[in-house]
């Protein structure tokens, strides 16, 4: 190998090291603050209530559930969301418009019209 070639490896091998080591050299991962984490998990814990009382409502619109057992049911999730709708509201400071449970029907209403769940299929009980 002449002197030329080894110039050439190494100018090619030299910022594919770098680019390679790059990511162990910066220390400054940003962290998310325990207050932070535990918005999010409320946050999702919020998405997982809607989705579970919209399958709910839809599993009792097909028939699937009994009439004895759906309102027991949807009040028992209500109440869920509701108080992780306050726990959010302390940590945005905010002062929300209405109560959390209307603002719970509103956001599975909101889920129901975006991933398109009330298409045109056979409901029980007129709904």
């Amino acid at each position: 190998m002449d002197i030329g070639s080894i110039f050439l490896v190494l100018a090619i091998l030299t910022p594919v090291v770098l680019f390679i080591y790059r990511p162990f050299m910066e220390r400054n991962n940003p962290t998310a603050s325990n207050s932070e984490q535990e918005y999010s998990s409320l946050l999702a814990k919020r998405d997982q209530v809607v989705a579970t009382i919209q399958e709910l409502d839809d599993d009792y619109n097909l028939g699937k559930i009994p009439d004895e057992i759906y309102p027991t049911r949807r009040q028992a999730l209500l109440q869920n969301g509701v108080e992780i709708l306050r726990q959010i509201d302390t940590y945005q400071n905010t002062s929300a418009t209405g109560t959390a449970q209307d603002r719970l029907e509103s956001a599975i209403e909101t889920r129901r019209q975006t991933f398109g769940a009330s298409q045109n299929s056979p409901r029980k009980n007129g709904m």
